[in-house]
This record gives structure tokens, sequence and C-alpha cells, in this order.
């Protein structure tokens, strides 16, 4: 019996390996279709406060190789220094398409000020990021387009992960930022899209404004994209996913421990009204990669198995999840991550509980 749950266990983490990651491992980032024609786009940054290094960011946004585009800084009712500061950086570049417009509502979460941005752009496709974001060449702006225009999409999810700092914080923030990015291009791929990432992505502007009434959980502060996201599959929107490398957009990781855990809690609270089925096999993902764990510990310290044996159950069922999955996290620039895999899944099963309790034990701050 003991033997039997611990293979259950770890085959339901195999079969998530075999359906989703294999997808993600499989997918061709080159495609056909390559276009000259480039439409327009709007690029809305929302902030509410600044990084210190904003000024870089901003200019690798600008910098863009596209020819037609715009972009919209919306002040999320940022202090008056931060104004100042993004009125003077206007003032100095050398791309003239920047406009700075003030949110018209201080609410929790960004919704209302990404609307009021979308409210301002002039042209039909708007590309989303976010003021701590830098995009990893200056071809961002083309290639996202380029997928949307080849593809005839409505959307175009891509991937934003985090930037190398060698803190303890920001090494676990970095896988876990991967393995959710397996998940949702995994689960897109399989034809059951839930999540994109707000700062890296692309949507026509009318079908975003089309859904907005027809969104569950509107009132919830955290979660426009997700919500927004499911809301446009609802209406059979084209969407599709763009891994190109050069469009990969890099963010800072949390500097504590507990800025992490604010801003990942702030992210699931959207999960209470994700489609029933889609929130159930997340469940079960999560579980099982940690019930694997805690049963092994259980089942060792009751003497109810051996070492060897259990040493060969995780031998066999690592084995074969980075056989798997080796391509997707070559694909998603997951550097040592590729073969420290058992490590972070071991972070992982431990992260796991201690962000439920912490999502109960604590308020949101925005």
């Amino acid at each position: 019996m003991v033997l039997l749950i611990l293979v259950t266990l770890a085959g339901i983490q195999l079969s998530y390996w075999w359906y989703y990651f294999r997808r993600v491992s499989r997918y061709d980032v080159l495609y056909n279709g390559q276009t000259a024609i480039f439409p327009p786009v709007s690029i809305v940054i929302c902030f509410k406060g600044l990084p210190e290094d904003f000024f870089s960011r901003l200019m690798a946004i600008t910098n863009q190789k596209y020819p037609d585009k715009e972009i919209i800084l919306v002040n999320d009712f940022s202090s008056d220094e931060d104004v100042l500061k993004i009125m003077d950086f206007i003032t100095t570049s050398s791309f003239k398409g920047i406009r700075l417009i003030p949110s018209t509502k201080d609410v929790a979460g960004k919704k209302q000020a990404i609307l009021d941005g979308i409210a301002a752009a002039s042209f039909d496709y708007i590309l989303f990021t976010d003021i701590d974001c830098k995009p990893t060449s200056g071809l961002w702006t083309q290639k996202m387009m380029e997928k949307m225009v080849a593809e005839n999409a409505d959307v175009v999810l891509g991937y934003g992960p985090m930037e190398s700092v060698k803190t303890p914080v920001a090494w676990f923030s970095g896988f876990e930022t991967l393995m959710t990015a397996m998940l949702y291009f995994g689960f897109h791929l399989a034809g059951e899209s839930y999540m994109s990432v707000g700062r890296n992505w692309l949507v026509r502007k009318q079908m975003y404004l089309d859904v907005q009434q027809k969104i569950e959980g509107k009132n919830l502060p955290s979660g426009d994209d997700d919500l927004t996201l499911q809301a446009l599959v609802a209406q059979k929107a084209r969407i599709t996913c763009c891994l190109d490398a050069d469009t990969f957009m890099y963010s800072s990781p949390k500097k504590t421990f507990f800025d992490f855990m604010r801003q990942k809690s702030r992210h699931i609270s959207t999960s209470v009204v994700y489609p029933v089925r889609i929130s159930a096999k997340l469940f079960l993902f999560s579980f099982a990669l940690m019930a694997v764990y805690v049963c092994s510990v259980l089942f060792l310290w009751f003497g109810w198995i051996g070492w060897t044996t259990l040493v060969l159950i995780f031998i066999g069922k690592w084995t074969v999840q980075m056989f798997i999955h080796y391509k997707g996290f070559t694909k998603l620039k997951a550097g040592p991550w590729i073969f420290l895999y058992p490590v972070g899944e071991i972070l992982l099963a431990l992260y796991y509980p201690v962000l439920a309790v912490y999502r109960v034990i604590t308020k949101n701050r925005w």
C-alpha cells in the first residue's frame, strides 16, 4: 500500500509532464508566415512608484525596432516626485511618441489604470508591460506583432522571466516563475488557456474592451490579465503564444522573502474565480508535488519504506521529468534549473503549504 501511494503520486506528477510540459518542449519557436506588415501598436505601462533603474528600462522600450508605435505611461497615483522624473524622461527622450496620462480612479490593483491606458491608446493593438521590466532585445515589439499578424490572432501570450540575481529569494523566484510558465504555456498548448503574464502580452484593443463586463470576479483588485484572458477564451478569441527568446520581458525579483510572499499571495487570490476545471487541475498538480514528499518523510519516519526503495523511486521520477522538460526549460532560458530541477521541486514542496498559510493569516497590501 505504501509503495502504491508513492507510485500513484509520482504518476500524477508525470502525467502533467507528459500531457502539458511535453507540449512546451515540442513547441516550434520558429513560426511560418513571417510578415512585412507591421500594424501600429500602443505599448501601455502603468506605474505606482518607480524602480531606481527605470530610465534604462524605459530606454529599452523606446529603442524598440518597430516602425509605428506609441508608449502610454499611466500614472496610477504615484508620487509627485516620480511624475517629475517621468516628465523629465519624456522631455529628454529622442523618441517623441510617449504620452503621460493620469489614472482616473485611485483603487487597489491596476485594473483602472490599465483601462485608462487602453482608452488613451490610438492604435488597435495593445502591448502590455510594467515599469520595472526590460525586454531582452530590441525585437520584442516586432516579434510579438509578427506572431499576432502571421497567425491572425487576437491574443499573444509572452514570457516574463526573472532577472538573474544571486540571492536565495531571487534564485527560487526564478524557478517558481519558470514552473508557472511551463504550466500556463502547457495548458494553452493543450487548448486550456487560463492565464497571462501582465508584463508581456499583446491583445486586440476592441476585444479587450468588449469582454470587460463579462469578467468573473471583476471586483477583485488582482488578476486583470488572467480574468480578462479567461473572458476572451469564453468569447472564442484566437490565442497564441510566443516563446522566441527575443521577446522575453525580464523583471526584477523581490528582494526579501516577505515581499515575495506578498506578491505571490496577491497572484493566487484570483484563483478563487478560475474555472472549476482549471482550478482542480492546478490544485492536483501542487497537491501531488507536495504530497509525495510529505508521504515519503512520514513513511520513512515510521519505517514503512526503506531508503533504497525511496531513492530509486525519486531517481526514476526525476529522470523522466528532466528528460521530458529539458527542451522546454532550454527554450525558456532556465539556466542552472535545467539540471537542478530536483532541488527546485523540493523547495516548491515546502513553498506551497507556506504560501497557503501565509494567504490565510495575512491581508494583501497594494
